[in-house]
């Protein structure tokens, strides 16, 4: 008995001290939210732009096999596709005196720009060259 008067009023929490333990931690479990909702659209932005270079990287390769298997020359182009658009810009430059015949030096640029209702993607450029 002599245990229990010891303690007396103050053997347990009040209910204001229960109230406020829990507003702290709903504080803390929504900033874990929002930084867990921060997270995820970082990820499906860094997927957009891997399929973005990907794309532009595909196109460039297209590109460029153009020039260094057929005599045919890259062509410019701007296409959409799935409502990316993707333009492609070759510039030739004459070089003399390389290989005793001369030839030409293309600069292949592919430009992956995304729709404006994708936010937070930067437009992906690729650039390459190759000499025929």
């Amino acid at each position: 008995m002599e245990a229990e008067t010891e303690l007396g009023p103050r053997a347990g929490f009040s209910l204001i001290e229960v109230l406020i333990a829990m507003v702290i931690l709903a504080v803390g479990l929504l900033a874990i939210e929002a930084m867990a909702i921060g997270a995820s659209r970082m990820v499906a932005g860094g997927d957009r732009n891997t399929e973005y270079a990907l794309l532009a990287t595909q196109r460039l390769e297209t590109q460029l096999m153009r020039v260094r298997t057929t005599t045919l020359n890259p062509q410019a182009s701007d296409s959409t596709v799935n409502g990316v658009r993707v333009q492609v810009v070759p510039t030739s430059t004459a070089v003399a005196g390389v290989a005793a015949s001369g030839g030409t030096l293309w600069t292949i640029s592919v430009t992956v720009t995304p729709p404006s209702t994708v936010t937070n993607v930067q437009p992906v450029t690729v650039v390459a060259s190759a000499f025929r």
